[in-house]
């Protein structure tokens, strides 16, 4: 019994491996079917230079892709990537980002400033072994610290100070991961060191 029942399933699943007549559409009736669809679609409203239009479910759209509508980007007729851009030009040629005004290279130096002060309390933080205060200082504000001194350092000598002065605080960051007091204190008097340079080459 239990043989014939594995027979009849082995039938059955064979069954499905037998070719069968294509019962579809022929490629002379496909043809027919696809002329007859070409032949009764309405003519597009195509228009020589025209751009694009953009349809949602044929209810709301017709919104051209470029120069224009309400979903296109706003900036579609202006030859350039941003307003913003340094490569960005105005209508007499030059650029509309001509460098820092006098008000941005006071506000830079304050960030500075304020981050000197307040790296002041490293060597605190060092001796009360307060590791955890030191990533949180050197952390803080650490992306406008560096915008800061990278749009003041005009000549080499302030762009070499600056690198110099990122990787003391990068040793000071790494050895407060490792607790070494003693690198720490030893990068952060170099840290002062390379400040002082940085700041009396502007």
């Amino acid at each position: 019994m239990f043989k014939l029942a594995v027979l009849l399933a082995l039938v059955a699943s064979c069954q499905a491996f037998v070719m069968t007549a294509n019962n579809g559409i022929s490629r002379a009736d496909f043809a027919k079917v696809a002329a007859a669809g070409v032949l009764g679609a309405a003519t597009p409203a195509f228009a020589l230079g025209a751009s694009p239009k953009q349809d949602f479910f044929g209810v709301v759209g017709t919104a051209p892709l470029v120069g224009g509508g309400g979903l296109s980007s706003p900036y579609a007729e202006v030859e350039t990537y941003s307003p913003y851009s340094p490569y960005s030009a105005t209508a007499d040629g030059t650029a509309i980002f001509k460098g820092p005004t006098d008000e941005m290279l006071k506000q830079y130096i304050a960030v500075v400033k304020d981050c000197e002060k307040r790296f002041k309390q490293i060597p605190g933080w060092v001796n009360g072994k307060q590791w955890m205060e030191i990533r949180a200082e050197l952390s803080r504000k650490a992306y406008s610290l560096r915008g800061a001194m990278n749009a003041l350092a005009s000549n080499p000598n302030t762009q070499s100070a600056a690198k110099a002065y990122y990787a003391d605080l990068e040793v000071m960051m790494t050895e407060a991961r490792n607790k070494d007091g003693a690198k720490i204190a030893a990068a952060y008097d170099k840290s002062v060191a390379d400040l002082g340079t940085y700041l009396s080459s502007l």
